[in-house]
C-alpha cells in the first residue's frame, strides 16, 4: 500500500537553513506589517491576514517543507483529534491491479499502489465533498485546508444540506510521479460509487494542484490516456478508464486557484507582475513545476456533460491569475454550460486583492477547532 509517512533526508546545513528561516520570521513579518498600509496588495488586508500571508510566503521558499510540516496523514490525524472526531479511513487499491510501483516484494510480485480516503466525521453515502489538496504534487495537505472545509460542512448543515467530507491522501512526488495521483482519484470515485454514493451526490473540491487533478480527470474521461511512461522514473502506469453510469453526472466541482500553468507560460504577465505579491513566488512555482511538467490537463471541451455545476475562483494578486482567467474564458464560459431561462451552471469569482487559495487564510486565525466539530 501507499506509504503516508515520508522521511526526507536533510543535511546539517539544510537544518541550519530551516532554523534560520524560522528565526528571521518575526523581523520580516514586522517589516511587512509596517509597510502594509502603503503596499498595493496588502493595504486592504487586516493585520492577521498580513501575518498569515507573509508567513506562508517565506516558508514556501523552503525546499523541504515535508520535513518541517510532516505529511497528509499526520495533518488529518492532528485535525480530527482537535475537533474530537475519530479517524475513519478507507484504504484504496488501484482498480484491477493495473498499476505497479516497479518495486518487487519479498515474494517476487510488484507492489500495488493505492491511496486513502480520510473522513472528517461520519461517512455520508448520500452526499460527499472530496477534498483534493494542493502543494504541487510535492507537499502534503495544508493545515488550514481542514478548518475551512470543516467550517463549510457545518455551514451547509445549518442550511439544511447534510454532506460528508473526506480527503484523498494521494502519493506525492517523487514516490508517486504522474499519473499516479490521477489513478488514485479514479479508485476513490469508483470506491464511493460502489458503496452506493450517487454520482450527483459527489462534489470534488480542489485547491491549486488539487484543481489540476480534477481537470486531469475530466481530460482523461473525455480522451482516455491508456498507459503512460514517466520520463524520469521509466515506470509505466496503466490509467483505467472512468465512466459515469449512463445518464449521470458528478454533482459539482470547485476549482480554487487551479494550478494549470506548471511551466509559467501564462498569457500576459501575471507571473512576473505578482511574483512577490502572492503567498508563493513565481520562482518557487517554476521550481515546483519542473518535475511534473506532464501533469497538464488537456482539452476540456465536453466537460459540461460530466458535471452538473462548477465554481471557479481566482485572486487578483496570484502569479497564476492570467492562466486561470484564460481557462475560464476558453473552456467554461459559454452556451454549452447555459440553459436558456435558467441560472448558469458555472459560477466564476474574480477576487480583487485576493491571493492563491485566498479563502483559507481567514482560518489561520479562525474559530477554535472544537467550535467546528459536530
Amino acid at each position: 500500500m501507499v506509504a503516508h509517512t515520508r522521511e526526507v533526508p536533510i543535511s546539517a546545513l539544510e537544518k541550519a537553513g530551516v532554523y534560520a528561516t524560522f528565526a528571521s520570521l518575526p523581523s520580516k513579518i514586522a517589516y511587512r506589517l509596517l509597510t502594509a498600509p502603503i503596499t498595493a496588495h496588502t493595504k486592504n488586508k487586516t493585520w492577521r491576514r498580513v501575518v498569515s500571508h507573509w508567513a506562508v510566503h517565506y516558508l514556501t521558499h523552503l525546499n523541504i517543507r515535508q520535513w518541517v510540516f510532516g505529511n497528509s496523514y499526520d495533518v488529518y490525524v492532528d485535525w480530527t483529534q482537535k475537533i474530537g472526531e475519530q479517524q475513519r479511513i478507507d484504504e484504496l487499491d488501484c482498480p484491477g491491479g493495473a498499476l505497479y510501483s516497479g518495486k518487487e516484494t519479498k515474494e517476487g510480485g510488484d507492489i500495488l499502489m493505492g491511496g486513502r480516503l480520510m473522513w472528517v466525521g461520519e461517512r455520508n453515502l448520500k452526499r460527499v465533498n472530496i477534498f483534493l489538496h494542493g502543494g504541487a504534487f510535492l507537499v502534503h495537505a495544508p493545515a488550514e485546508g481542514y478548518p475551512f472545509w470543516t467550517w463549510m460542512k457545518k455551514e451547509l448543515k445549518g442550511r439544511g444540506v447534510d454532506t460528508g467530507l473526506c480527503a484523498l491522501s494521494y502519493t506525492l512526488h517523487p514516490e508517486g510521479p504522474y499519473p499516479l495521483p490521477l489513478i488514485q482519484l479514479i479508485a476513490a470515485l469508483k470506491h464511493l460509487i460502489a458503496l452506493g454514493v450517487p454520482p450527483e451526490g459527489i462534489t470534488l473540491v480542489g485547491e491549486s494542484a488539487g484543481s489540476n487533478l480534477i481537470l486531469m480527470l475530466f481530460s482523461h474521461m473525455l480522451h482516455p490516456i491508456g498507459s503512460s511512461t514517466n520520463p524520469v522514473t521509466g515506470q509505466t502506469y496503466v490509467v483505467p478508464e472512468f465512466k459515469l453510469p449512463a445518464g449521470h453526472k458528478l454533482g459539482g466541482v470547485y476549482l480554487l486557484s487551479p494550478w494549470i500553468s506548471v511551466g509559467g507560460t501564462d498569457p500576459g504577465n501575471s507571473f512576473k507582475e505578482n511574483s512577490e505579491s502572492d503567498i508563493t513566488s513565481a520562482a518557487t512555482l517554476l521550481k515546483w513545476g519542473q518535475p511534473i511538467l506532464d501533469a497538464v490537463p488537456k482539452e476540456q471541451q465536453g466537460t459540461e456533460g460530466l458535471v452538473e455545476k462548477m465554481l471557479i475562483s481566482v485572486g487578483q494578486f496570484e502569479p497564476l491569475r492570467n492562466s486561470i482567467v484564460a481557462l475560464y474564458n476558453k473552456h467554461f464560459r459559454g452556451s454549452e454550460w447555459d440553459v436558456k431561462g435558467q441560472e448558469s451552471r458555472v459560477t466564476y469569482i474574480y477576487q480583487p486583492f485576493g491571493n492563491h487559495n485566498d479563502p483559507y487564510y481567514d482560518f489561520f486565525w479562525g474559530p477554535e477547532p472544537k467550535e467546528l466539530g459536530r
